[in-house]
């Protein structure tokens, strides 16, 4: 007795702590007589009682009559399996997979049902298995009965969602269902027995006919969308499948056609392409507008910093009016990074902003990148470090955005330090170089942190904030550090500083082979341009104006014309070999640059045209090379910058000679613009 009472102990813990739900009914009533602890846990219940009187039971077809004809089938036909439905004490729906079998206990038979609980995939399906179910258990209930066969076939056919139709060799229909009727509008007598010549209009029912006959003679199934008119006249969509019923002689013996109403999933189809042609049309008057607005911010900006660096450059020897021109110079680049960001932001929202890989050094970047900084922190009396853990001399990366990252890093740094230092470590491993910016600045909470990547966010929002700023520039810096395969991450502590790491990855290269500085241009620090003739055309004065300062100061003979039409006349009056180099705006009245830049081709082919136009984005880039210019420069214009460009592709070299003063050419007084 104690061996049993052992046994029967073990056994109940084995039960109880079995992931199934197990179940057994006294098999002449249906009571509950057992469940186990997993069966109680999952309804929640509290006894027996309460599982089978709130629990276990839902209703049709989950019912206590349900159960039990599911027990009296059991006791007569064996074990089987089904599904149930249950729910717990708040109301929960359970689904289970049950397997019912007899079962003797001390001489008294019972029936135990063993759950397993897959409300989960049930849940996504719900539907679905609910028909299944049904329709499954109509056929087991049917399938004792031969004579009951054939209705219930006919049943399930009916209740199937799809138009089904089976046809003689001849074309003539030998069952269909009922959704078919209803899309047809006919009934059984009209379809039965008849060709579709007698069903559809001529042109569907020739169509229909032409499918059939391939499928026959291929003796292949076929799926097609097809347009079928209803009974209205109303066109719906299908998705038809074709299947030749194949006999003993591996010959067709009749044809198979289920039809599925597709007409919503096309609907939200073209509703969707329409949705993506408008997303597409707007993103496009996105970059139109993106470039429009750059543009018409560069041209006043060009005339502001323009007139600002001759002014600045005239006034060397008047500290107070040089330092005032110098302040403009920089409020005007703050506002042209301020442009530049949203630009940037943009061309990376719009997935348009290309990385390039060439040979770098990552100790010199670092330096550039500290030498834009210098100035900034030596007026805060900022401490500017730059520590080389010996990374490899020459790496494949993007210099230019690796350069962009650090300053903006290293400029939020000098902005939010007052006191103490800034650093900048470069490192690596393995894999990856490592560029960590610190300060001893104010340092961030962490809600502060929890949003310093997000787009448009500033750690202070307030109207009385001390530090300006878009809130793009960490966002930027993390996204192109990602497009070139690394990351920005962050720490920071208030009142003690903050760290950012940048990673990008190593990949080693060789030393890239320099071209060698030309003689010609070391020669001629002062005077650079000395005796190049220069066409700069533009429609703004004011543009004219700093050109004319700019280009008369490094020397260049300069002609002007103000607008396409005019710069052809002035190539076509001096003659094709009189220009060396053409400074080009884009966006002008009369004729635009690239338009006159493809007729000046035709008459001077070999003369070198320069974009020098505030269309800052890759897309006009591109269309000034496919227009032949041979470079692209952006207003502002940066004086170095455009005297470089202009050096190198010049068709000569200056002359060594002093230079004459430059001179202004007008155009004719016809095609003047008012200012």
């Amino acid at each position: 007795e104690a061996k049993l009472i052992d046994s029967e102990r073990r056994l109940t813990t084995l039960l109880n702590n079995t992931p199934v739900a197990i179940l057994i009914f006294n098999i002449e009533d249906g009571r509950l007589f057992y469940a186990n602890q997993h069966a109680m846990k999952v309804h929640q219940a509290e006894s027996l009682i309460d599982l089978e009187t709130n629990a276990i039971y839902s209703g049709e077809p989950y019912s206590r009559n349900d159960m039990m004809r599911a027990i009296k089938r059991v006791d007569q036909l064996g074990p089987f399996e089904q599904q149930w439905k249950s729910s717990d004490k708040t109301g929960q729906e359970l689904w289970w997979s049950v397997k019912l079998d007899v079962l003797t206990l001390e001489g008294t038979r019972y029936v135990a049902a063993f759950a397993e609980n897959i409300t989960a995939q049930i849940m996504v399906h719900q539907a679905l298995i609910d028909e299944q179910f049904r329709l499954e258990e109509k056929v087991r209930e049917r399938t004792q009965e031969l004579v009951e066969q054939q209705r219930q076939l006919n049943a399930i056919i009916d209740a199937l969602p799809v138009a089904l139709s089976i046809k003689n060799i001849d074309g003539s229909y030998r069952m269909c269902n009922q959704v078919f009727l209803n899309q047809t509008g006919k009934s059984k007598e009209e379809v039965i027995d008849h060709a579709d010549a007698e069903i559809f209009d001529f042109s569907t029912a020739f169509a229909i006919a032409n499918d059939d006959a391939a499928v026959l003679e291929d003796m292949a199934s076929k799926r097609s969308e097809q347009d079928i008119p209803t009974p209205s006249g109303e066109l719906r969509d299908y998705l038809v499948t074709k299947v030749p019923l194949m006999g003993e002689n591996s010959k067709p013996q009749a044809l198979l056609t289920l039809a599925t109403d597709i007409s919503d999933i096309k609907a939200l189809q073209r509703d969707l392409q329409k949705a993506t042609s408008e997303a597409e049309r707007l993103a496009k008057i996105k970059a139109e507008f993106l470039a429009n607005m750059s543009h018409e911010i560069r041209t006043p900006l060009n005339g502001v910093l323009g007139l600002a660096h001759i002014g600045a450059r005239d006034h060397v020897g008047n500290p107070a009016a040089h330092e005032m021109f110098k302040k403009i110079t920089k409020s005007g680049q703050h506002l042209l990074g301020v442009v530049n960001d949203i630009l940037d932001f943009s061309k990376i929202d719009a997935g348009k902003l290309n990385i390039e890989a060439h040979s770098l050094n990552p100790a010199q970047v670092a330096e550039e990148a500290m030498s834009v900084l210098t100035d900034r922190a030596q007026s805060k009396g900022l401490a500017l470090n730059l520590n080389n853990k010996g990374v490899p001399n020459w790496v494949m990366g993007d210099s230019l955005r690796i350069k962009q990252v650090l300053i903006n890093l290293l400029s939020n740094a000098v902005k939010f330090t007052d006191k103490g230092e800034v650093s900048l470590t470069i490192g690596h491993n393995d894999t990856q170089l490592q560029f960590v910016v610190s300060d001893t600045g104010i340092g961030m909470t962490p809600p502060m942190l929890s949003r310093v990547f997000s787009p448009f966010e500033q750690a202070d929002t307030s109207t009385t904030r001390q530090f300006g700023g878009t809130g793009l520039g960490l966002t930027i810096s993390r996204q192109l550090a990602r497009l070139m395969g690394g990351d920005i991450t962050v720490v920071s502590t208030p009142g003690v500083g903050s760290t950012f790491t940048m990673t990008v990855p190593q990949i080693i290269s060789e030393q890239p082979v320099l071209p060698t500085p030309s003689p010609t241009s070391e020669q001629h620090l002062t005077d650079p341009l000395k005796g190049l003739r220069i066409l700069a055309v533009d429609d703004v004065d004011v543009n004219r104006d700093i050109l004319l300062s700019l280009l008369e100061a490094d020397g260049a003979q300069t002609v002007f014309a103000v607008h396409g039409a005019d710069a052809i006349e002035q190539v076509e009056r001096h003659g094709a070999d009189y220009f060396d180099v053409v400074l080009m705006d884009v966006q002008m009245p009369i004729m635009d640059g690239m338009t006159a830049t493809r007729k000046i081709k035709l008459i001077a082919p070999q003369l070198p045209v320069i974009a020098l136009t505030a269309h800052a984005l890759p897309d006009e880039r591109q269309r000034c090379f496919e227009a032949g210019m041979v470079s692209h420069l952006t207003k502002p214009i940066d004086p170095e910058q455009m005297i470089r460009v202009v050096l190198e592709k010049a068709r000569q070299r200056p002359v060594e000679t002093k230079p004459a003063s430059a001179q202004f050419i007008a155009p004719s007084s016809s095609q003047l613009l008012p200012p």
